[in-house]
């Protein structure tokens, strides 16, 4: 993706969030909300992280938390959907990003609220460029695969990170990595 700053200047919808600017914010909001402060713990690629430490000694329902989060974030113009990542299976989203967000969601290290942003959104700070949305112009990553064993041509099907190793096991005749999910891109392979 272009930079916020070039798809302003060309009247494109655009936009920056801050990690440590939505931390702090959603912070003051909720210390409004709850008189307490420091409920959430770190906001990290779109990932809200919150303080269950804290939470539990207060005999405070995550639940709620995350349903004063969703709707607060909501009404932010650059917010498509903020999905909390344990039901995210159940998330009323297009069938793609929602298997982004649960194939992307480790239970003892993913936040636990998703912020999935609008096209032209970027997670950085006033300068730089990021990678993570589930945007086309950012989840499609070239791959190239040349040398002994490999077809000779282009592919246009759709394959995944995952497929590159067992794609290379196969190529190298050993056995698949344990916790494989991925598939052999066959076309790449000569028989």
């Amino acid at each position: 993706m272009h930079i916020p700053e070039f798809l302003q200047k060309h009247i494109i919808r655009e936009g920056r969030c801050d990690d440590v600017d939505i931390k702090h914010e959603l912070n003051n909001y909720l210390k409004l909300q709850f008189s307490q402060a420091g409920l959430v713990n770190a906001v990290a690629e779109y990932d809200i992280y919150l303080n269950h430490p804290l939470l539990d000694s207060l005999k405070m329902e995550d639940k709620t938390i995350k349903k004063v989060i969703i709707q607060y974030l909501l009404k932010k113009e650059m917010v498509l959907n903020v999905i909390d990542k344990q039901n995210a299976g159940q998330a009323s989203l297009p069938a793609t990003i929602r298997e982004m967000v649960v194939n992307g969601y480790n239970p003892q290290r993913s936040g636990d609220l998703q912020i999935i942003t609008k096209s032209g959104v970027m997670d950085s700070p006033k300068t730089g460029m990021s990678h993570g949305v589930w945007n086309p112009y950012d989840a499609h990553i070239p791959l190239v695969f040349y040398g002994w064993g490999i077809n000779r041509g282009h592919l246009t099907k759709e394959t995944y990170m995952t497929d590159i190793s067992p794609t290379i096991c196969s190529l190298l005749h050993i056995q698949m990595p344990s916790g494989n999910t991925g598939k052999v891109i066959g076309d790449v392979i000569k028989n």
